[in-house]
């Protein structure tokens, strides 16, 4: 049996971000436009993804339009791409990215959210024996629908893909909705698919061993 493959180019098929790191953007510098976001970062305030469900997501209409557009740019990087737990604190790196929106696209997202999910997957691997659930930090919606092409079974369980034709980029773009799978329909293909799952593993361990790298 061949075994399955996904590395950074199975990623960037999948989620079409940019994987390529060409240093055009500046982490250090930052314009002061006196806004919610520049006073943070002159203060070295701390903002975490439950602060701004909590409390923050209530004072945003007092903030300027562009102040409360950056605040949904940060939830997308901060809470999909890089999925950081609700409790972390949030690097301020990220606040400098959507300070400048040239910046913010020339960021290499793929590049560090691909290795995010990797530690991830190796993090998780530990924690695969606990009967009730394990975390898996990253942005698993990539590996999700990787899993549901490279084993059509779960792509037929867990959601619905839109073309048949294989050149569709990115890959997610292919797909919608989540179709409800019951417990038992779950076993049974965890049962068909031991064999395939054990591959997955075996294919991410030769590429990354104890630690993260890229294919």
């Amino acid at each position: 049996m061949r075994p399955l493959r996904f590395s950074i180019q199975e990623f960037h098929a999948v989620t079409g971000l940019k994987c390529i790191d060409e240093g055009n953007y500046d982490l250090k510098n930052w314009v002061d436009d006196g806004g919610f976001w520049s006073r943070l970062l002159k203060t070295r305030g701390k903002i975490s993804l439950e602060m701004i469900r909590t409390k923050l997501i209530k004072e945003a209409n007092k903030w300027t339009r562009v102040d409360r557009l950056r605040l949904v740019y940060f939830c997308v990087a901060a809470g999909l791409l890089m999925a950081i737990d609700e409790k972390t604190w949030v690097s301020h790196d990220y606040i400098k990215l959507i300070m400048d929106y040239d910046k913010l696209r020339a960021y290499p997202w793929g590049l560090h959210c691909f290795d995010h999910l990797v530690e991830g997957v190796v993090k998780a691997k530990s924690d695969l024996s606990n009967p009730k659930s394990y975390v898996l930090q990253g942005f698993s919606h990539a590996l999700q629908i990787w899993i549901m092409e490279a084993i059509p079974d779960c792509g037929v369980l867990l959601g619905k893909k839109l073309n048949a034709v294989e050149h569709v980029f990115p890959r997610c773009s292919n797909w919608t909705g989540a179709a409800r799978a019951g417990f038992s329909e779950i076993i049974n293909l965890e049962k068909a698919v031991q064999k395939t799952v054990s591959a997955v593993s075996s294919a991410v361990q030769s590429c990354f061993g104890s630690g993260v790298g890229r294919c």
